[in-house]
């Protein structure tokens, strides 16, 4: 059975049944309006949508609730919770049932046994890094996610750890052989099923690349119709920065997705107007933009991104030994005018050092004078204190001016939502526990964007965007990938506060038509898969 986006479907048998989802409110991710249906699953689809006159012997009432297709988070760095409990049941109850992951040009796969252990030191302020893990092809990576928890797992080819298997963490830009190997990399992740490059050109080693080497990498991944994924180059400034995105984008001929824009502190909030207009007129020119946004005006991240790349040349021993040398921040403070940073809001978060947590959860500024140490002396102290392990989250500005301008990110058609949820023990950014209720469950109700358009913002735009082909609708043949919600009650709980607080409001997840929330319980059962882009390669 097969139906028209805003028709009320006839009444319909399905057949042999599994589940039913009785008297619904259908938004079914196309951004058409609601309807009163039912909806049938047999096995892993859905079957019919409409008024469904079949029994099944297992029946969700959703009498008065919304039944949407399952949320994906575009951009989350998850790799590590989804071994736990605590990242898998804080997406599901918010509907979420699809991750992103490998953002920001930094991960775990693909990894040889040196850049796996670059990546945890580095990364180690945003990652419970108690959990074990290994070296890992993409293959192998995605592997280790089939039926192993209640959120599917797709991901792209961190352009970090391809740079760091070929000439490691140093400064040079990639060229001849090298470029050539790093292109091989990528195209094996590529054929065993990433979705396409993301860089974070804020972060080692990813902003050691210039945009001509970029291109050129991206050019690989073109003949799998993948997708250049970037946390920008804020350095240059956010416009001239969205610029080299795009850019890359049409040397490369591929299209291009923009992280997080409109929710990085550095985006000048005045602006929003040209920055959307540089998306728009990118449309214009034939390169296919978009971009995700989490529902926030601050960010977080690891405190060691402050500080210039050629400080993370090396083996921890290398790094230690610059934090701790007097000549090396004189260089620093000569290099970079770190009295121009805003220390006052940088609040030091995650889980810290026994004789640091008198520090915990104050900004950096006061921090450091209660140290007796200027504030660039703190953070290199902090860092070697903790090999690195230091989270930052920004306070939250929340000035009329940055919520109405982050509202036009929002509402924007070429937007969809991601939560850059981050799962470090201790305190942390309550976007990854909030960021989808918020949206689609505040926002819509006060009037930002309708509930329909804000499920198509995180289901059918994100799937098609990312190749993740019968997700995202709910149509027959889909897979059952599906939320129920109460429209009234669904909202977030967590703030900077109560990071960790689990949003409200779900009833029930159904991965692959298993349910893993059943009348607002979690089930004990882990039915989710790993995700492949499903695009021919090379001819």
């Amino acid at each position: 059975m097969t139906t028209t986006p805003g028709v009320r479907p006839r009444r319909g048998d399905a057949g042999e049944i599994d589940v039913i989802v009785r008297n619904g409110w259908i938004v079914d991710g196309s951004a058409a309006k609601r309807f009163r249906g039912d909806l049938a699953i047999k096995g892993d689809r859905i079957v019919a949508v409409g008024e469904i006159s079949s029994s099944a012997p297992h029946v969700i009432d959703a009498d008065g609730r919304i039944v949407a297709p399952g949320f994906i988070d575009t951009h989350i760095h998850s790799e590590l919770a989804l071994r736990s409990e605590e990242g898998q049941e804080a997406s599901n109850r918010q509907g979420v049932t699809t991750h992103i992951v490998g953002q920001d040009g930094l991960g775990f796969a693909p990894t040889d046994k040196a850049t796996l252990s670059f990546m945890k030191l580095y990364l180690s302020g945003i990652y419970d890094l108690q959990t074990p893990i290994e070296p890992a092809t993409i293959a192998d990576f995605l592997a280790s996610y089939d039926r192993q928890s209640s959120v599917n797992v797709a991901t792209l080819v961190p352009h970090g750890c391809v740079r760091m298997q070929v000439v490691g963490n140093s400064t040079g830009e990639l060229a001849g052989d090298a470029l050539e190997a790093a292109g091989d990399l990528i195209e094996q992740a590529m054929r065993e099923g990433a979705l396409g490059l993301s860089t974070g050109l804020q972060y080692v080693p990813s902003m050691f690349a210039p945009a001509d080497e970029l291109a050129a990498l991206c050019r690989r991944i073109g003949p799998y119709h993948g997708v250049y994924v970037s946390h920008v180059r804020y350095a240059l400034g956010t416009a001239a920065a969205l610029r080299e995105a795009i850019e890359v984008g049409r040397q490369a001929g591929v299209p291009v997705h923009i992280s997080h824009l409109g929710a990085q502190d550095e985006v000048d909030w005045e602006q929003s107007d040209a920055l959307l207009a540089l998306v728009d007129d990118a449309a214009h020119d034939g390169v296919d933009v978009t971009f995700d946004a989490y529902p926030y005006c601050y960010a977080s991240t690891t405190l060691a991104a402050f500080l210039p790349g050629w400080v993370f040349e090396g083996d921890w021993p290398d790094i230690e030994a610059r934090l701790c040398d007097p000549a090396v921040r004189e260089r620093l403070r000569s290099s970079v005018d770190y009295a121009e940073f805003e220390w006052s809001r940088a609040l030091i978060a995650g889980s810290v050092h026994p004789r640091y947590e008198w520090a915990l959860g104050m900004d950096v500024l006061s921090a450091a004078q209660k140290a007796r140490l200027a504030p660039l002396d703190f953070v290199c102290e902090l860092l070697a204190a903790h090999a690195l392990g230091v989270l930052i989250v920004w306070a939250d500005p929340a000035s009329e001016q940055s919520l109405r301008s982050l509202e036009k990110f929002l509402r924007h058609p070429a937007h969809m939502l991601c939560s850059d949820g981050i799962y470090a023990p201790g305190l942390t950014h309550p976007r990854g526990y909030g960021a989808f209720a918020r949206y689609v469950g505040r926002y819509s109700r006060e009037g930002l964007v309708t509930l329909e358009e804000a499920v198509s913002h995180v289901t059918s735009a994100p799937a098609r965007r990312f190749g993740l082909q019968e997700r995202g609708l709910l149509r027959p043949g889909c897979i059952a990938d599906l939320v129920v919600f109460d429209a009234q009650s669904f909202t977030d709980r967590a703030s900077t506060g109560a990071s960790k607080a689990l949003a409200e409001g779900v009833s029930d997840v159904l991965i692959s038509g298993v349910p893993v929330i059943r009348d607002g319980v979690r089930t004990d059962q882990t039915p989710a898969r790993a995700l492949r882009r499903q695009a021919v390669g090379r001819s």
